[in-house]
């Protein structure tokens, strides 16, 4: 896809359709970064609390469970299958603004 594009006048080189997707990918593993920094600022002070109560059913027990399974693991991973679907199809993404909005649900 080594085709000239013109933008806004000027030409320049077209970017490969994987490369367009990078600011989606950046934003998921931004949104697990942040969540992992939630997580390592949560838990200092909850791993008394936790290790008195000797399980993690109580109410800091889940709600760090959930952030690291849905917000750390989930948006690493999501951000990484935007970026090698479209290595591994060949195609570009349907929707860049689909991907920002499955980002902000």
């Amino acid at each position: 896809m080594r085709d000239v594009i013109a933008m806004s006048g000027n030409k320049r080189a077209a970017l490969p359709p994987h490369l367009h997707m990078f600011p989606v990918t950046f934003a998921f593993f931004a949104a697990g970064a942040i969540f992992f920094l939630a997580v390592v600022l949560f838990l200092p002070w909850n791993i008394p609390s936790l290790v008195k109560t000797q399980a993690l059913h109580s109410p800091g027990g889940i709600w760090l469970a959930h952030i690291l399974v849905l917000g750390w693991a989930t948006m690493i991973a999501m951000g990484a299958s935007y970026q090698i679907a479209q290595v591994i199809l060949r195609c570009p993404v349907y929707s860049h603004k689909l991907a920002f909005v499955h980002l902000f649900l």
